[in-house]
């Protein structure tokens, strides 16, 4: 694996899978070494016979422990060079094989929560954000090159979890079909992250947020709906980076008291509204509260271009049109 893709992985603070350090590896190793080793001490008259009962030795055991490689390194090493680099399954075969290496393990992951990879740990992006919600030391997911299809209207999300893309991978070989739906319970909606895909072909909407979330290096298109969307009293989807095109309604939305925030040089809303004429790139309503802010030097004019039906951005009635807004202090997102 090269330095330049070590260095990605760390930026995002994402464990790389273990390719180099399963536990097979560790196996392999082990056994090559203790078989050098045991060609190169043996001599005919360096080792007497240990007794047998039962045709077993009394140095079984110890000698075990001995050709064991891993009780050779330091703790420190183990901890810090070896278990960091284990993913789910890794730690699932740890656990059984020995209890030495599971409490090492999860020392080594008190303050690294454990990642999930798609398809090598969990084959679907469904099954995976299954066993986040069933297992609270998960927290990521991180998907790998290929199509990621959701069943049905939406994937949805009800408890704290990070999808990003491996980021060995250009965003564009990460592909979630679909939508995702975040109905997070209040105070945990805070770790709710898309990262670094393409998110596509949506039945519905895009990404459709009743409770808060974060967006950073993804592209919403071709949603049968809109593209993102906040929606209710409180919830807040903060985007960065984020491209929505060509989608049937409006690009991004803030209804009924939601807020969406949009920063970045590269946020983009644009070939929206495909087949409507109410609906526009950004658009507000349902409440006086419901906001679009973009962080400057964004302004709407820059942001959303070329959309069709009512145009780059509206309101809904009763609702303001400044409520589409530049701001000028930028918000601590991440």
């Amino acid at each position: 694996m090269s330095s330049d893709n070590n260095d990605s992985y760390q930026q995002q603070n994402i464990p790389e899978p273990a390719e180099e350090m399963s536990i097979q590896w560790l196996e392999r190793n082990a056994a090559k070494n203790s078989e050098n080793k045991t060609s190169e001490d043996a001599s005919p008259a360096a080792s007497p016979l240990p007794e047998a009962t039962g045709g077993e030795t009394k140095s079984n055991h110890a000698s075990s422990r001995r050709d064991d490689l891993l009780l050779r390194l330091p703790d420190h090493v183990l901890t810090t060079k070896v278990f960091t680099y284990f993913g789910f399954k890794d730690y699932a075969l740890t656990s059984c094989a020995s209890q030495y290496l599971q409490a090492h393990w999860q020392t080594a992951h008190q303050s690294k929560p454990l990642p999930l990879y798609v398809p090598e740990d969990c084959r679907t992006l469904e099954e995976a954000v299954k066993r986040v919600q069933e297992d609270n030391r998960l927290t990521t997911i991180v998907l790998g090159k290929g199509e990621h299809k959701i069943d049905g209207k939406y994937l949805k999300i009800s408890s704290a979890v990070k999808i990003v893309g491996r980021p060995d991978v250009p965003k564009e070989e990460i592909m979630v079909v679909g939508g995702i739906w975040f109905d997070v319970k209040k105070g945990a909606e805070e770790n709710c992250h898309l990262q670094h895909m393409i998110l596509r072909q949506a039945k519905n909407n895009g990404v459709f947020g009743e409770s808060s979330f974060t967006m950073k290096d993804v592209i919403v298109e071709q949603c049968g709906q809109s593209g993102v969307i906040a929606l209710g009293t409180g919830v807040v989807g903060r985007c960065t980076n984020v491209e929505v095109r060509q989608c049937e309604q409006s690009g991004v939305v803030a209804a009924m008291g939601g807020s969406m925030t949009l920063f970045g040089a590269k946020t983009t809303v644009h070939h929206n509204c495909t087949t409507t004429n109410y609906n526009c790139g950004l658009k507000v309503s349902g409440s006086s509260s419901s906001t679009i802010q973009l962080v400057s030097p964004l302004t709407k004019e820059e942001v959303s271009i070329d959309n069709g039906g009512g145009g780059n951005w509206g309101a809904g009635w009763s609702v303001d049109i400044n409520q589409i807004k530049t701001i000028q202090v930028k918000p601590e997102v991440f």
